[in-house]
């Protein structure tokens, strides 16, 4: 019960922000690339660390693509963009949602086919149930995550499971 009703608050407080305009990738990616958009950190926080966090979980994410995809297909937003624009990427978008709470954080990825399609939740760090494992675009992915178990903050990219993402990337 404890997790369902982080997950709801965490959802609320993001939620709200989601319609602003400096959100909103500024472009759509490549046909056949990758955009990876600036996290999601749910509650929103002004703490370094956090901020941290969430550049080097985007960074890793982006590394890994380029080694995919190559360079000129990974198109790397800076925050806040953290959503494709009303017609969608180009490319298949990857959005990371860092939760924490206390010093425990967990991880989704939110990965969209190119255009406005629903998109794919997927685990990344942490234990958390999905009742629903997909999202409508541009929907807040937290809504549908119910934390079960956070990793430690300060080793989450330690227990980073990236292999779940890429599959669900695919070609």
């Amino acid at each position: 019960m404890r997790g369902r009703m982080v997950v709801l608050a965490l959802a609320a407080a993001v939620s709200l922000g989601a319609a602003g305009s400096d959100e909103i990738s500024r472009t759509r990616g490549k046909p056949s690339g990758i955009v990876v958009l600036w996290p999601r950190v749910v509650p929103a926080t002004d703490d370094p660390q956090i901020r941290r966090l969430a550049a080097a979980l985007q960074e890793g994410v982006a590394r890994q693509a380029v080694e995919d995809r190559g360079s000129s297909l990974v198109d790397q937003r800076p925050e806040p963009e953290r959503v494709c624009p009303r017609s969608g990427c180009r490319g298949t978008s990857v959005t990371l949602m860092l939760g924490h709470q206390a010093g425990g954080c967990v991880v989704v990825a939110a990965v969209g086919p190119p255009g406005d399609e629903q998109q794919t939740l997927v685990p990344l760090a942490g234990r958390m149930d999905l009742p629903e494992p997909v999202v409508p675009f541009r929907a807040a992915p937290e809504e549908r995550v119910v934390v079960r178990e956070f990793v430690p903050c300060d080793q989450l990219l330690q227990s980073l499971d990236t292999g779940p993402l890429w599959a669900a990337v695919g070609d």
